[in-house]
């Protein structure tokens, strides 16, 4: 298992630097096929996209990428 320097303390998170590229990428991209493609590059950014979905902050599929609310709340 990789570790992604995330670190929890109850209901708070703190993201990486990788994880906070990614939910901008997110949220600077056009469609969500851009998103995708933007955040599907890497080791570093495909490990906190992977993160990032299982925590709920993010969605993704197949040519379809996009911040959930609880991502957009993340990046305050």
């Amino acid at each position: 298992m990789n570790t992604i320097n995330e670190r929890m303390h109850h209901d708070t998170i703190q993201l990486s630097a990788a994880q906070k590229y990614v939910l901008a990428k997110l949220v600077a991209s056009d469609t969500p096929l851009n998103a995708y493609e933007a955040v599907s590059r890497g080791n570093n950014v495909v490990a906190a996209r992977d993160m990032l979905t299982k925590l709920g902050l993010m969605t993704v599929a197949e040519n379809d990428a996009q911040i959930t609310e609880n991502g957009q709340e993340a990046l305050r």
